[in-house]
């Protein structure tokens, strides 16, 4: 009687061990396709493919974004662009096979690849253009990754924005300014860089618009060129200030910049060499003894192209300078670049350039 007890107790150990086979089978058979699924999305390239936007406008009703990919492995197969305006966005898709460092200009085509009025959505409206990569799995499955790089219009940045005209550019100047750069955030006709106008609006009733683009009544209106700064007629077009036409004059010496000073415009400059980075560690700012110290412009259109370094073929667009303060204890000029953080460094060399696209055909053409 013991040995049939102790043979009904294997066969009851053999039948639990069974059932715990086949419940793991089970399991792992409606597991394993989860599994699957989402280790194809695990890709390095999610981590290390970079890309960073460099330039947006329009050319008419299409917009332009360049789009330039740093270090980091992945089978990049497409970009996908998603314009914004703040509140609506929509998406497009183009097929890119972009190498490391390189770059390449991509068209959005108004028409095909979107329509302008969708859900009242307009040119005008755009507030940014962000970037995310398309990249292909180890199993071929074309993924889309997280966002890399947005690009805001109107801060700094080449490229129109809400409440301005875009108009065809002119392909011997880089147009940077827009209504609110400029300060025109109710009305006026001012030029961008390159003498086109932007229609920042229109006042309202009796009130007229100032110079400074801000709705008044004519009574209040007392602005003139000497009130405003201006020193001279921008690209030899008269103001309008308190709603009237008024001549400010012409430069003697030098340019008459878009904001009414007589400026010298920093030209095309090679051969420069870093001196001090600073936030040390960040590079928001660099001075070189080769930047003049005064009585210079380093507009929004120039571009800093970086020619040996960790930033090597960088093009970096220079955002505001600093003369010196205390010419007998620091008698450099630093440079404030639109970027939150390079890699520049003391010693490495740089050249100037008047606009993006200058810079770009420059790194190009580095080896």
């Amino acid at each position: 009687m013991q040995s049939k007890r102790g043979l009904s107790g294997v066969i009851t150990t053999l039948i639990i061990i069974l059932l715990v086979i086949a419940a793991i089978g089970i399991i792992w058979a409606v597991v394993n396709p989860f599994i699957r699924e989402s280790a194809e999305e695990i890709s390095l390239a999610k981590f290390t493919l970079a890309l960073q936007i460099k330039n947006v406008q329009y050319v008419e009703d299409n917009i332009e974004v360049s789009v330039k990919r740093g270090q980091g492995d992945g089978d990049l197969v497409g970009l996908q662009f998603i314009v914004s305006d703040g509140l609506n966005s929509f998406i497009v898709e183009k097929s890119s096979t972009l190498a490391q460092q390189e770059m390449t200009t991509y068209e959005l085509i108004a028409g095909t690849d979107f329509t302008w009025g969708d859900a009242d959505f307009f040119q005008a409206d755009v507030t940014e253009v962000s970037v995310a990569p398309i990249y292909a799995t180890t199993s071929g499955t074309a993924v889309t990754g997280d966002i890399a790089d947005t690009y805001v219009i109107g801060s700094g940045s080449v490229g129109d924005s809400g409440g301005t005209t875009p108009t065809t550019p002119n392909p011997d100047c880089d147009a940077t300014w827009t209504c609110e750069s400029l300060g025109y955030t109710e009305c006026g006709t001012p030029n961008d860089d390159c003498g086109n106008p932007l229609i920042c609006g229109s006042c309202l009733g009796n009130d007229v618009c100032n110079g400074t683009g801000q709705c008044v009544t004519p009574i209040e209106c007392t602005d003139t060129c000497i009130s405003l700064s201006y020193e001279c007629n921008y690209n030899g077009a008269n103001w309008t200030i308190c709603g009237a036409s008024t001549d400010c004059g012409s430069c003697l010496v030098g340019v008459c910049n878009s904001t009414g000073q007589c400026v010298i415009i920093l030209a095309n400059m090679t051969g420069g060499i870093v001196d001090e980075v600073w936030p040390p560690g960040v590079g928001t700012y660099f001075a070189s003894e080769e930047f003049p110290r005064s009585e210079i412009e380093y507009t929004l259109g120039h571009y800093v192209l970086m020619t040996s370094g960790t930033d090597y073929r960088q093009c970096y667009q220079i955002y505001d300078f600093l003369f010196p303060t205390a010419p007998e204890i620091y008698n450099k000029t630093h440079v404030r670049l639109a970027t939150a953080y390079s890699s520049i460094s003391t010693g490495d060399t740089f050249d100037v350039w008047g606009n993006f696209d200058l810079c770009n055909d420059a790194s190009s053409s580095l080896p």
